[in-house]
């Protein structure tokens, strides 16, 4: 009778965690496809809306992450972003960044990411955890996409040594001013880029403070530079004279895309 009991207590135990750990399994699985799907949308939507391809994969990341709890880790970054065009016709997907209509998006829990899956009864036969991952598949924007050239860093060269440079960004879309300040600098060039929130933004102009240049646009501010669009160096007014420096800014061009609203005619939408 020990031995039986012994015998059917092992064949319950793995009864319980077959229900218990696959209904977990299957949870997590729903839960990160939602996370996919939401992503998916939000990406495709940002480019129906006209957004660029810099400002929609954090746009993507930011609803995918709001579908999933905290405990699940880091299920979703930039990386498992793409954009790509989706062909209906053999529903293929080829991931590009020339001229594409959709965006495919991977959440995942896997031991690369360290948020695997764990087990909880079934760690008796030696299983301690598993992968999941969803993916989903939207499109948003339809063929009429516009090629753009942008300016995210600009490198800046002095006479004398800078002090501050500042990015100007432009205002956001209530019209307030997006300045970044770099401050205690040393040396006579620098290459700089919006960081944190102005990270991917399209620079406007910069102004450059070395020696004893200034100017009334705010404090340690020095001569500002305006972007030309041409991608050529600019130089500063001021010529080298004394404690004013001369300087110059070159805007670096990087490609991106900016697409037009695709309204009725490409409805935002989950194919796969």
């Amino acid at each position: 009778m020990i031995a039986l009991v012994g015998f059917m207590l092992v064949i319950l135990f793995g009864m319980v965690a077959f229900v218990a750990d696959l209904g977990n399994v299957i949870v997590v699985k729903t839960t990160l496809g939602a996370a996919a799907d939401a992503a998916a949308l939000a990406g495709a939507g940002a480019m129906a809306q006209s957004y660029t391809l810099s400002d929609v994969k954090p746009i993507a990341v930011e609803y995918g992450l709001a579908n999933v709890p905290e405990n699940y880790g880091g299920v979703l970054d930039q990386s498992n972003v793409t954009f790509g065009v989706w062909n209906p016709e053999s529903r293929s997907f080829m991931p590009t960044n020339l001229d594409p209509n959709a965006v495919r998006v991977v959440v995942e829990r896997t031991n690369a990411r360290g948020n695997e899956v764990p087990y909880f009864f079934a760690k008796v036969f030696g299983l301690d955890s598993t992968e999941l991952w969803a993916e989903a598949i939207a499109v948003g924007a339809n063929s009429t996409s516009t090629p753009l050239n942008y300016h995210q860093s600009v490198y800046v060269t002095s006479t004398k040594d800078l002090s501050n440079v500042v990015l100007d960004f432009g205002p956001d879309e209530f019209g307030n001013s997006r300045h970044q300040k770099f401050d205690g600098l040393s040396g006579y060039t620098g290459n700089f880029e919006g960081t944190g929130e102005y990270e991917g933004l399209d620079i406007v102009g910069v102004w450059i403070k070395s020696g004893c240049n200034s100017s009334s646009d705010g404090p340690g501010y020095g001569e500002h530079i305006a972007n030309p669009d041409d991608g050529f160096t600019t130089h500063g007014e001021n010529k080298h004279k004394g404690c004013t420096p001369h300087v110059t800014a070159t805007f670096e061009t990087a490609e991106g895309v900016e697409f037009t609203d695709s309204g009725a005619i490409s409805p935002v939408r989950l194919v796969k």
